[in-house]
């Protein structure tokens, strides 16, 4: 299977006929063909009333009864992706769920994951896909999401101030910082650390998962209250939309946007002060799909 492209995967996303497309189902997208990842490949279908075509870059006849889109992307792991039309019932897409993972699992015998997926979602697969199907209905995420219009402070790299008579810095992350959790994001350039001037040490950052989400805000426990987590992220947003306007074409309009524990009142309030607005009435999990 030839690698994807820009042009392609462009192709595609306009199937959906102008509707506005969530980040969660554009970010991986972006992300791969902004990746080095040679080894990656993917596979995008067009969803119709119960059945779905592959879409292979070439001009489709009749795209009127299209009432989703979807794709699959593996790198290390398989991770299923849909998307329906505002308009289409459930009725109507429940059957094109099933047909997808029926096609993905007869093509693919990996473990089959499904991110950031609408709770509804997860449990009429639970009950109507066979096999071992893993997920936790309770305390799930919310999806936060940035518009374009809103304005958010940023912290200029390499700028410093002074809190309880200590001096910060803010900077980018290095593979020496917090080298657990930098090693779950890949797109570094994008993430942002706030240190302690005098000895480097990092008491706060935010960075950026694979799959263009932003995520992994923290702050060690001594230097928490005093803002930093926020200015961590108001610096990962200016870099986040920089890269972003800079690679128009290959981001496909992906907006920053972050998951959110339900029960993680702190960070869905730093989400709310830098401007994020909720999806409303959304519970979103992680669902894996075992062999039949």
């Amino acid at each position: 299977m030839p690698p994807p492209t820009t042009e392609w995967i462009t192709s595609f996303l306009a199937k959906a006929r102008k509707e506005e497309l969530p980040p969660p189902f554009l970010g991986p997208l972006a992300a791969l063909v902004s990746s080095d990842v040679a080894s990656s490949w993917l596979t995008m279908y067009l969803l119709r009333p119960e059945s779905l075509t592959e879409f292979d870059g070439h001009s489709v006849d009749g795209i009127d009864d299209i009432v989703g889109l979807a794709y699959v992307v593996a790198t290390n792991r398989t991770k299923v992706h849909f998307w329906f039309h505002p308009k289409t019932c459930r009725d109507v897409a429940n059957p094109s769920i099933l047909a997808l993972l029926h096609r993905v699992r007869a093509q693919q015998p990996a473990v089959l994951r499904l991110p950031g997926l609408e709770s509804s979602y997860c449990t009429y697969i639970d009950a109507n896909v066979r096999g071992g199907v893993q997920w936790k209905p309770t305390n799930g995420y919310e999806l936060h999401v940035l518009d374009p219009a809103v304005v958010v402070k940023a912290t200029a790299l390499g700028s410093s101030w002074t809190v309880d008579g200590e001096t910060f810095e803010m900077d980018v992350a290095d593979p020496g910082d917090i080298a657990p959790i930098l090693s779950l994001a890949s797109v570094g350039k994008l993430a942002r650390v706030v240190r302690v001037a005098s000895t480097k040490q990092p008491v706060s950052w935010s960075l950026v998962h694979s799959d263009f989400s932003i995520g992994l805000l923290g702050t060690i426990p001594e230097y928490r209250r005093k803002g930093f987590a926020a200015l961590a992220l108001g610096s990962t947003i200016a870099a986040y939309r920089t890269l972003a306007a800079a690679n128009e074409s290959r981001w496909f309009g992906v907006q920053p946007h972050c998951f959110v524990l339900s029960s993680n009142i702190a960070s869905q309030h730093v989400m709310a002060t830098a401007g994020f607005k909720t999806v409303p009435n959304k519970t979103f999990h992680w669902m894996r799909l075992n062999h039949e």
